[in-house]
């Protein structure tokens, strides 16, 4: 079954009549040709880059380490792999870091990743392994962090 629609039958007549008052722009204080203004320059202000407490800094270790962690239970080596040779500027990408100034916060991160992510590497327990060093990363306090 098919449906013809016939383009005659949408056509209408529009009965709109006599059009006599067509609004025209009137020139106000506010409505101004913006050709005859100056431009606006452009202006960008950088801030420096946030500086992290200490306390901060030490939730983003555990946080980074948990996830290094739990990624190392389901993917075990691979995960070693990946999280022991990621490049300085991802990790600062990752984790909206500077890779210039936060440098030594960077390799702490590296460091404790590359860490965490070993125990999943014991070939026949690695399951038992990995997920030990996830929930203990998981309910750990980050005050036991040191810088």
């Amino acid at each position: 079954m098919s449906l013809s629609v016939n383009k005659v039958a949408f056509a209408g007549t529009s009965n709109v009549g006599n059009v006599s008052n067509v609004n025209t722009p009137k020139k106000t204080a506010f409505n101004t040709n913006l050709l005859e203004q100056e431009p606006q320059k452009d202006t960008v202000n950088f801030t420096g880059g946030k500086d992290l407490t200490d306390e901060e800094k030490k939730e983003l270790i555990l946080k980074a380490r948990t996830k290094a962690a739990g990624y190392s239970f389901w993917f075990g080596p691979l995960s070693v792999l990946y999280y022991g040779l990621r490049s300085d500027n991802t990790v600062a990408k990752k984790y909206d870091l500077d890779p210039k100034e936060d440098k030594k916060l960077i390799k702490k991160i590296k460091n404790e990743q590359l860490l965490w992510t070993l125990p999943a590497c014991i070939p026949g327990v690695s399951l038992v392994t990995g997920g030990a060093a996830y929930l203990y990363n998981k309910n750990c306090d980050a005050d036991n962090i040191d810088l």
